[in-house]
């Protein structure tokens, strides 16, 4: 059986994972940003998004990871 988690660290980790939600919504708009210049210029999908792309997804996996240790 594990252990009770401390309310104060599980509300600590719901900030963290908040904070992470938000930075994920950056990183969109920074990724819409390359993609629009992308188009603009004529250019093919550039190699930056889909490395932004693994981040987005690293970032969503964290979100998760810590609503699970927090509930």
């Amino acid at each position: 059986m594990e252990d009770p988690i401390d309310p104060a660290v599980a509300a600590r980790l719901d900030t963290l994972a908040e904070r992470l939600v938000d930075v994920s919504a950056e990183l969109d708009d920074v990724m819409f940003d390359v993609l629009r210049r992308a188009s603009v210029d004529g250019s093919d999908r550039p190699a930056i998004d889909r490395e932004l792309q693994k981040v987005r997804r690293s970032i969503e996996k964290a979100v998760n990871l810590l609503g699970s240790i927090a509930s």
